[in-house]
C-alpha cells in the first residue's frame, strides 16, 4: 500500500462544485492505497511535512498552470527530497518529454491514469536508504538565466522551464523502472468476432532516474507485435491477424469498455461533504467520436463509458446528500443516442431531474435533435456547453468541425441549436475562436465573427428570460499535440518562442509570459499579435484566474477595446473593412441598457422581500424564508441570468445574504 498526497490546485477557481479527478481518487481508494486529497498550496504543504507520504499526485488542469505547479513540486521536494512526484492531467498531456526535465518533477503520467496510476504507486515507493538524498538541489549550480531577465519574464519561476537550472536527484531507482517496464496486464479484445488475449506493458509514463537517467515506457511497435504474435501462435497455431500499428491501437492503456466498468464501484462522498461542495463534476464516458478538430488534442478511444445505472445512482446519492448539481465533464456527452435516452429516463423516473441541475458538453449536430433537446431539459439539464467554435463557414472548415461541404449548414445549425436551448430555457455556453494563424484578413474576420455573436445575444436578450454564454478563445488555446499546432500553415504563420526570443526581444508577449502561458507565439501578422497581447493585458487585471477567455458582455467590451486600438493603426482600406465596429457597439450598449434595467427591478424587488422576511415573528421562520431566497437569488443567477455571476452588486448581494444566514 502506497501513501500518497494527491494535489489539484482547485481552490484557486473559486469553484463550487467537485473536481472529476476524484473518480481516480476513488480507483486508488479501491485498490487499497492511503490517499490524501487537497486543493490548496498550504494544505499540502502541512501534510509534506510529516514525512509520512511516499508519493505526491500532482494533476495539473491546464498548461497555464505549468509555472505554479513546478515551483510547488520543488517547495514539496525541498520539505521531503524522499517524496516521489508524479504529474498528470490534462494540462500535461501531449507535453511529458518536456516537463520531466523540469526540476521537482519524477515521473509524468501522459494519458488517463485509471490503469497507469494504481500500477506505479504499487511500484514507485521510498527510495533505498543507501541513496542519499540530503540535498536534492544544489544551490551552487550555474545559472544561466540572470535574476533580472527572469523578473522581465514574469517573474521567479520562469528558471523552471528550462534544463539544468538547478541540480535535482530523483529518488526513483533505476531497478524500480526496470521492474515497472516488465509490467504486463492482459487485456481481452474483440477482432472481427474472435476474442483475442494480448499482454499490454505499462506504457506512457516518463520517468527520471537517481542518476538522471529519462526513461520511457511506452510501447514500441514491433516489439509488442512480437511478444503477443509468439504468444498467440503458441496458444492457436496461428499468426496475429493484426498488424502491428492496428495492434499497438488495443495494447494502450486507455481503460476498455468492460475494464472501465470494472473499475469504479463508489464515488468518495466523505471528501465531498467535507469540503462542502454544492455540486460533483462527473465522468460518465471517455473520448469524442467526431475527434479530428484541428485545435483538439483529445486521442482517447471513444465510445466507452459506464453503465447508466451507475451513473443514476451517483447522482441520486449526490441529491440525498444535500448536493445541488453535477457538471458532466465528458469530452463529448451525446456520442450514443440510445445510452443518453436510457440515462435520461432513469433520472426523470426515479425524480432526479427534480433535484440536481445538471450541465454537459454537446455537439451541434446533436443540439438540432429539438427531441433530444428536450429530453435533456426533461432530465434536469440546465446548461449546455456547445462547441461552436466560429459562426463562420471558412472557419469552421480550417477547424475540421463538420464535414466538408456541409460548413454553411452547420453554422446555420449552430444558431438553431442556440434558439433551441433558449426556448426550452437551458443556458447554452458558446465557446468562439476568434481567429486562425493562416488569415491574412484576421482583423476582419474578428469584425465578422463579433457581428454575428452580436445579433445571437441581441436575439436572446429580446426574446428570451434565459441568456446565452459566450466564452471567447484566441488562437493560443490550441490543446498541445493539437493537428492545428503541427500544420504547415500554422508553422508558416507562427512559431514558439524560445528562451532567449522571449528575453532579447519578445516585448509583444511579455504580457502573455507574465500570465504564466507556457507556450508563446510569434506572429508574422503584427496586427494580430497586438491585438492578442492587448487581451493578455486587459485579462491580467481580472480578479478572477489569468485567461484568454472571455465570459458574455463585459468581455465583448474588453476584445472591443483591444480591437479598438488595432484598428488605429490600420491602413485606409482594412480600416473601411473593420467599419462593423460602431455597429457593434451599439448593438451591445442597448443589451446592457435592458439587462442594467432587468437587474434593477430585480434586486429592488428582492430588497423588498428580505425587508417583509425580517419583519416576521421568530428567528427560525425568518432563517427559512432567507434561505429560500438566497437559493432563488443563486438559480436566478446560475440558470436565468448567468451574466449577474460577474457583476460585483450581485456578488454582494449574495454575500450578504450569507452573512445573515450564518449570523441568525
Amino acid at each position: 500500500m502506497s501513501r500518497v498526497i494527491f494535489f489539484m490546485d482547485y481552490d484557486k477557481y473559486g469553484k463550487t462544485e467537485s473536481p472529476p479527478i476524484l473518480f481516480l481518487v476513488q480507483i486508488l481508494l479501491d485498490k487499497g492505497h492511503d490517499v490524501d486529497f487537497v486543493t490548496s498550496r498550504d494544505a499540502l504543504i502541512d501534510k509534506a511535512g510529516t514525512g509520512r507520504y511516499d508519493s505526491l499526485c500532482i494533476s495539473m488542469h491546464s498548461v497555464s498552470e505549468i509555472r505554479e505547479t513546478l515551483k510547488t513540486a520543488i517547495q514539496i521536494k525541498k520539505i521531503d527530497p524522499h517524496i516521489v512526484t508524479i504529474l498528470g492531467g490534462q494540462g500535461a498531456a501531449g507535453l511529458s518529454s518536456e516537463l520531466i526535465h523540469a526540476q521537482g518533477i519524477d515521473c509524468i503520467v501522459d494519458g488517463e491514469g485509471e490503469i497507469i496510476l494504481p500500477i506505479l504507486l504499487d511500484y514507485l515507493i521510498r527510495a533505498p536508504e543507501s541513496v542519499n538524498l540530503s540535498q536534492p538541489f544544489n544551490d551552487k549550480a550555474e545559472v544561466r538565466i540572470s535574476d533580472k531577465e527572469a523578473e522581465e519574464c514574469g517573474g521567479d519561476g520562469i528558471d523552471l522551464l528550462f534544463k539544468d537550472r538547478l541540480f535535482y536527484l530523483s529518488p526513483i531507482d533505476k531497478d524500480m523502472v526496470s521492474a515497472l517496464s516488465e509490467m504486463t496486464f492482459e487485456r481481452k479484445i474483440d477482432y472481427n468476432g474472435e476474442e483475442i488475449i494480448i499482454n499490454v506493458p505499462l506504457s506512457g509514463v516518463i520517468i527520471k532516474t537517481t542518476n538522471r537517467e529519462i526513461i520511457s515506457l511506452n510501447i514500441d511497435e514491433n516489439d509488442f507485435f512480437k511478444r503477443n504474435d509468439d504468444d498467440y501462435w503458441r496458444t492457436t497455431g496461428n499468426r496475429l491477424p493484426l498488424s502491428p500499428i492496428k495492434l499497438a491501437e488495443y495494447g494502450h492503456v486507455y481503460p476498455t469498455q468492460e475494464e472501465l466498468i470494472g473499475l469504479l464501484k463508489a464515488y468518495p462522498w466523505e471528501i465531498v461533504l467535507e469540503r462542502g461542495w454544492n455540486s460533483i463534476g462527473i465522468y460518465s464516458q471517455k473520448g469524442c467520436n467526431w475527434g479530428i478538430c484541428t485545435f483538439c488534442g483529445i486521442k482517447i478511444p471513444a465510445n466507452r463509458r459506464y453503465e447508466t445505472s451507475f451513473i443514476a445512482r451517483v447522482l441520486k446519492e449526490a441529491a440525498e446528500s444535500g448536493i445541488n448539481g453535477a457538471a458532466f465533464y465528458d469530452d463529448l456527452f451525446i456520442q450514443e443516442k440510445k445510452w443518453v435516452e436510457e440515462l435520461c429516463n432513469e433520472l426523470i423516473a426515479a425524480g432526479i431531474n427534480t433535484k440536481l441541475s445538471l450541465s454537459a458538453v454537446i455537439k451541434v449536430e446533436s443540439g438540432r435533435d429539438k427531441q433530444m433537446v428536450e429530453l435533456l431539459k426533461d432530465a434536469g439539464f440546465t446548461r449546455l456547453q456547445i462547441g461552436v467554435e466560429s459562426f463562420l463557414s471558412e472557419k469552421i472548415r480550417y477547424f475540421n468541425k463538420s464535414a466538408r461541404g456541409y460548413e454553411d449548414v452547420y453554422c446555420r445549425a449552430a444558431k438553431d441549436v442556440i434558439l433551441n436551448c433558449l426556448e426550452l430555457g437551458i443556458v447554452p455556453e458558446i465557446s468562439i475562436i476568434l481567429t486562425r494563424p493562416d488569415s491574412d484578413r484576421a482583423m476582419v474576420e474578428i469584425t465578422e465573427e463579433l457581428t454575428e455573436v452580436v445579433n445571437v445575444l441581441f436575439r436572446a436578450y429580446q426574446d428570451f428570460k434565459v441568456l446565452p454564454v459566450i466564452s471567447f478563445n484566441d488562437l493560443l488555446m490550441a490543446y498541445p499535440n493539437a493537428p492545428l499546432l503541427s500544420q504547415k500553415e500554422y508553422e508558416r504563420q507562427c512559431a514558439p518562442l524560445t528562451a532567449v526570443e522571449i528575453i532579447e526581444g519578445g516585448k509583444v508577449f511579455l504580457g502573455l509570459k507574465k500570465m504564466g502561458f507556457p507556450q508563446a507565439y510569434k506572429l508574422n501578422n503584427s496586427n494580430l499579435a497586438l491585438f492578442i497581447t492587448e487581451l493578455a493585458n486587459l485579462a491580467g487585471l481580472r480578479e478572477e484566474l489569468p485567461t484568454l477567455v472571455y465570459r458574455s458582455l463585459e468581455h465583448i467590451d474588453d476584445i472591443l477595446t483591444a480591437f479598438g486600438k488595432c484598428v488605429e493603426r490600420l491602413n485606409n482600406n482594412e480600416k473601411d473593412a473593420v467599419n462593423n465596429k460602431n455597429e457593434i457597439e451599439d448593438r451591445l450598449a442597448m443589451i446592457k441598457k435592458r439587462l442594467d434595467l432587468d437587474v434593477k427591478s430585480f434586486l429592488d424587488r428582492v430588497k423588498e422581500e428580505i425587508g417583509a422576511i425580517r419583519q416576521m415573528e421568530g428567528a427560525e421562520r425568518q432563517l427559512f424564508y432567507l434561505n429560500k431566497k438566497r437559493e432563488e437569488v443563486i438559480r436566478y443567477s446560475n440558470n436565468i441570468r448567468p451574466d449577474l455571476r460577474h457583476m460585483k452588486t450581485f456578488k454582494k448581494l449574495i454575500e450578504w445574504l450569507n452573512n445573515i444566514t450564518n449570523n441568525k
